[in-house]
């Protein structure tokens, strides 16, 4: 369920139920998305818009494709459209925002977007007013994450700010956005995490690692995870075989075949 209404689905067409299944929007569409920010896209006939929950377009259903998952649709306010072949940008209201001019698009992020003008050309960065912030010079782009963008030239990942300047070498293996003030990065085939500074927090020493999530950061050496604070220092020992981020207070870890669970202080409840 997603705003109180879920999608169902009899025989080859979609519809909307509530909580008590009831039909609330007609089984009639071949292709829907969950509501989100009281909008839902639907497609019907090869055409793609948008429906309010009572069934009704507030964006009617002129487009070819909605590219993207739900949880991009209308991301900071604004969802790609295609139509003949060519991605733009709409708001809740229909309005175009972004001319359909690009033959790929991202979704906005932080009031920024990627985009490229032909499949066969680099990916570069536009603001909600269409206007570039950066050289249209990267093989692959990721969200602006906490102000910075990871941007992928010839195999090597550095970081972008939103003026569109290289503020983090691109000399990378792999990298993770930002998490915290914190990315992971890979470099030799060992990781460690930077500032936004680029400035090496934990050496990039380490068989594996976790984003920071709750102010600690999975991490692991010798075949063993533990976790780590932000300044580097270990805080719960390299002991257990695996270990996920932590969330609300405590983290999944597995430890001599069991599964339990820990707080940030390395306290541990197993299951018996």
């Amino acid at each position: 369920f997603s705003e109180g209404l879920a999608a169902i689905q009899l025989g080859d067409k979609w519809g909307f139920i509530d909580k008590n299944g009831k039909i609330i929007i007609p089984v009639i569409y071949d292709m829907v998305y969950s509501f989100k920010d009281g909008l839902a896209g639907v497609k019907l006939h090869d055409k793609a818009g948008f429906i309010n929950n009572k069934g009704i377009a507030v964006i009617p259903l002129m487009f070819d494709e909605i590219p993207f998952y739900e949880n991009d649709v209308f991301r900071d306010g604004l969802s790609a459209v295609r139509q003949n072949e060519k991605f733009g940008f709409v708001n809740s209201k229909g309005d175009l925002i972004i001319p359909m001019k690009y033959d790929a698009v991202n979704s906005f992020s932080e009031g920024y977007a990627s985009v490229k003008y032909r499949f066969d050309k680099y990916w570069g960065f536009i603001n909600k007013k269409d206007e570039e912030i950066s050289p249209f010079i990267f093989d692959k782009v990721y969200f602006f994450h906490e102000g910075l963008a990871g941007v992928v030239i010839k195999d090597s990942v550095g970081f972008i700010n939103t003026g569109g300047k290289i503020v983090i070498p691109i000399k990378y293996q792999d990298a993770n956005s930002f998490s915290e003030g914190l990315a992971r990065v890979k470099l030799h085939d060992k990781y460690g995490f930077i500032n936004k500074n680029g400035d090496v927090i934990e050496p990039i020493e380490n068989e594996g690692e976790g984003n920071y999530s709750e102010g600690l950061a999975a991490v692991r050496k010798t075949s063993k995870w533990g976790y780590i604070d932000k300044k580097g220092k270990i805080i719960i020992p390299y002991k257990y075989d695996s270990a996920t981020s932590f969330n609300k207070g405590i983290a999944l870890v597995r430890y001599e075949g069991k599964f339990g669970y820990i707080n940030s202080k390395g306290i541990e409840y197993w299951d018996n």
